[in-house]
């Protein structure tokens, strides 16, 4: 239990960059180059982690659900290494295929054929660009989590630097595109001597390869359906409207989603480390882990749902610029919907973990019809606001229906006696917010400051966290020693 708090803490760390890289590419985009340019970039986004899905043909999740906790060396290389090339293999022919095509999708989808070859610089870069997220992908699959944060921190570091640089000096969205293709292939230098010295180098005869399709092929449709969910508003958006409204729901939607803060490191632990107990039949840790990462997510992502709320007008005022401020009345709807996503990701890691990846493709894509649904009705009523309901309405029938299934099979429990707690010391900690009403950004870092010590005292006053649990924290930042059973 240790190694996995400690893992995430790890993983934390390297998002508390990520998230700061982001934001702080959202500030320059936005003061530099306006709502119509941030639009356009959100969608190229959207289209890389369309093709990304694509291209790992759901080999991305086989690798770490068979990798994690192999010893025998050569099935390791044979796992790794005919994944890798199935990966490799598709990501050229995908990129082929977009560049080709980049002038129907600029017409058809974004309505400027000049993003065209901001397309063709896409399909350049993208073989590079997924063979650096396999690289990742394998130090978290044998959790690695000090190597797999620090190459996160130092591609981040990188790629911001290279980022700023290239907009300062006048390239825009070109040159934003060859400061993350550079980043990666710097980092293909870091990673692949690593990975060459602990597994060797192996040719593989792709003798497992149907085994390992015949579990990850069908997360190939959970991926896009993940993916419309997630994205595939900006489009719709900017079919029904233009790229400046895409870009000002992407501001909204970039403050929102910092609340998948908490959610992401865990997630990047929690699937690999349950894949391992599950593999060694270790299945009362398995229920415990269950247990305490939900309650210690919903203790984190609670408050700062209810800070990033209130706080979404004078952030938008502070890092953005005014075209972009009406999008600060959607941002409560985003976040409430990446609360929910947070939530199911554990029953569909624990449905994958069982291998029940059918009902969870059930569920991703009838979470997906119904979001499609409701955009389609949603957005020309009531626009940008339309779509951040019908991605929070998404987001509600997929957690339904994988938690209904996760619970068939494990001991899926709530500490509502927390969740309660949670709430009432939030509603204490909204009064500070909104009687402060801060508009700079030191009263923003001042009143985040005093509501998080109000709801932090309220949390330990009703004994929210048990004692046990103090001491195991305690432990675990005072103590370097893991037992053996860990």
């Amino acid at each position: 239990m240790k190694v996995f708090v400690k893992n995430i803490g790890i993983v934390g760390i390297a998002n508390v960059i990520a998230y700061f890289n982001g934001f702080l590419l959202f500030i320059v985009i936005t003061k530099m180059l306006g709502a119509t340019d941030f639009g356009v970039w959100r969608q190229l986004l959207a289209l890389l982690r369309l093709l990304t899905p694509i291209a790992f043909l759901g080999l991305a999740i086989a690798l770490i659900r068979f990798l994690s906790g192999e010893k025998d060396i050569n099935t390791a290389q044979e796992t790794f290494y005919s994944i890798t090339f199935t990966i490799m293999g598709v990501s050229i022919i995908i990129a082929f295929v977009l560049f080709v095509s980049s002038n129907f999708i600029a017409i058809s989808f974004m309505k400027d054929i000049a993003i065209s070859s901001l397309i063709r610089l896409v399909a350049l870069f993208f073989p590079l660009y997924m063979l650096s997220e396999i690289l990742f992908i394998y130090f978290q699959a044998v959790l690695q989590m000090k190597k797999y944060a620090s190459f996160l921190i130092i591609t981040y570091g990188i790629e911001i630097s290279f980022a700023i640089s290239t907009i300062y000096f006048g390239f825009g969205l070109v040159g934003l595109l060859l400061a993350i293709m550079c980043t990666r292939v710097i980092m293909l230098f870091f990673m692949l001597p690593i990975i060459l010295r602990e597994v060797g180098f192996k040719w593989p005869n792709f003798s497992m390869s149907a085994t390992f399709l015949s579990f990850g092929f069908p997360l190939l449709p959970l991926s896009f359906s993940n993916w419309f969910i997630d994205s595939g508003d900006r489009y719709l958006i900017g079919y029904f409207f233009n790229p400046k409204y895409v870009g000002i729901y992407s501001a909204s939607y970039v403050l929102g989603s910092l609340i998948s803060f908490f959610a992401t490191p865990i997630s990047t632990v929690f699937y690999p480390t349950m894949s391992g107990l599950w593999n060694t039949n270790r299945k009362d840790e398995f229920n415990k882990y269950i247990f305490y990462t939900m309650k210690y997510l919903l203790l984190c992502i609670i408050p700062f749902a209810v800070i990033l709320t209130l706080l979404s007008k004078p952030l938008l005022f502070i890092f953005s610029t005014e075209e972009f401020y009406s999008g600060n009345s959607i941002v409560g709807f985003i976040v409430f919907g990446l609360i929910i996503y947070s939530v199911s990701l554990l029953p569909i890691h624990i449905l994958t973990v069982l291998k029940k990846t059918k009902f969870a493709l059930f569920s991703y894509t009838l979470a997906a019809l119904t979001n499609f649904i409701m955009n389609i009705i949603l957005i020309p009523m009531v626009g940008i606001l339309g779509a951040a309901i019908a991605t929070a309405i998404g987001y509600l029938v997929l957690l339904y229906l994988t938690l209904s299934e996760a619970i068939k099979f494990v001991n899926f429990k709530f500490d509502i006696g927390a969740i309660v707690k949670s709430l009432l010391a939030s509603v204490a900690m909204s009064i500070i917010i909104i009687i402060m009403d801060p508009k700079s950004l030191i009263g923003i870092f001042t009143v985040v400051f005093a509501g998080l010590s109000c709801y932090v005292t309220l949390i330990i006053l009703m004994r929210t966290v048990t004692k046990n649990e103090v001491l195991f924290l305690k432990n675990l930042f005072i103590s370097d020693r893991l037992s053996s059973n860990e």
